[in-house]
């Protein structure tokens, strides 16, 4: 079984591997059950999703099982709103798409998109939460985020149990300026992002300790298939902290990541097309992959042949800059893609 450790000043237990719901947004019903099956059958206790993540469809997924097995495991959900009001109606909406009476942890999702933008958008978010957990639909409020400044802001006013940040050696700054303030306020510590959007392909197994080695609670891996889902149960039930020489070859391939393809890094979280997507149906984060394979893995024969194979390509973008409003990142997603094609079409 996997080992189990505190979530903070919950108290409570979970395994120190958890499973994420974006990648199941992208796979038919019966592979989402086989993994959610297969992570459950090895003893994880912590389903973590967003009610973002599809528009609900990660949390659907997640309750075809629960309807069976919610004694088994914790649910963690979040949403993305704007009011104290639809805070309260995604709670609502989640605790139906999960088909439970009460979601064990739940918070404001991705908050570096909102605070400092709108007036009282933290505080109208807390008290929705407080709302949520006297009327009994929640138990433990969480946050997660992308910027180091943001994030603290969000945990120096004490309302929040759990944080969910990104743990790999691309987000350095987030983790070292995040997890000392967690640990200072006893939260429990989702890691995020173990293989930074899959740039960690080498060794994969090396991310995933990497992240099981600092000051967490959990690491949360999303996966495509049972395979992937057994390989990480494998690597959590057989855990030892990273040799030097193991290290340093993980923070070599950060380097030669981060000198391949610059400081503009697309973590492949596809946030960029929440909600109504691309105005004209660019898959930005295939774009981005394939570029990727182009000036990484140096292989432009094939990323040239599957630039060309998908409907949208990049040239077509019309500027609107929707998807830079949603990137985590801030990244210039417009710059990139006028790059991305210039490169794949050269």
């Amino acid at each position: 079984m996997i080992a189990r450790r505190r979530l903070g000043r919950t108290e409570e237990q979970v395994s120190q591997l958890c499973i994420g719901g974006i990648p199941l947004t992208n796979v038919d019903d019966a592979t989402s059950d086989a993994i959610i099956h297969t992570a459950l059958d090895a003893g994880i206790n912590l389903l973590e999703m967003s009610h973002a993540y599809g528009n609900g469809v990660s949390e659907r997924k997640f309750g075809r099982v629960l309807k069976t097995r919610r004694d088994e495991c914790l649910v963690h959900s979040r949403a993305i709103v704007r009011t104290g009001e639809e805070m309260l109606a995604s709670i609502d909406a989640s605790l139906k798409n999960l088909q439970v009476d009460v979601i064990d942890i739940y918070g404001v999702h991705d908050i570096n998109c909102e605070v400092g933008r709108a007036a009282g958008f933290l505080e109208e978010q807390i008290e929705a939460l407080h709302r949520a957990k006297n009327a009994g639909k929640i138990r433990y409020l969480a946050v997660s985020g992308h910027r180091e400044g943001d994030l603290v802001q969000a945990l120096r006013t004490g309302a929040f149990d759990v944080v969910m940040v990104a743990v790999n050696p691309l987000d350095l700054d987030i983790a070292e300026a995040v997890l000392p303030v967690a640990q200072e306020l006893d939260l429990g510590v989702i890691a995020m992002k173990p293989f930074a959007g899959g740039l960690f392909t080498e060794r994969p197994d090396i991310s995933l300790r990497y992240a099981l080695a600092q000051a967490v609670s959990t690491v949360s891996a999303g996966v495509k298939s049972v395979a992937e889902m057994e390989e990480d149960i494998a690597v959590a039930q057989a855990y030892q902290a990273l040799s030097p020489a193991e290290l340093g070859s993980l923070l070599d391939e950060a380097a030669e990541a981060t000198a391949a393809l610059g400081k503009h890094i697309c973590r492949q979280c596809g946030y960029c097309l929440r909600d109504d997507g691309c105005p004209v149906d660019i898959d930005i984060p295939r774009v981005f992959y394939i570029q990727r394979a182009a000036k990484r893995y140096f292989s432009p024969g094939w990323a040239k042949e599957a630039y060309d194979e998908l409907e949208v390509l990049a040239d077509e973008c019309i500027e609107c800059g929707a998807c830079e409003e949603r990137c985590p990142y801030d990244l210039p997603i417009r710059e990139m893609l006028v790059e991305a094609h210039a490169l794949l079409t050269s």
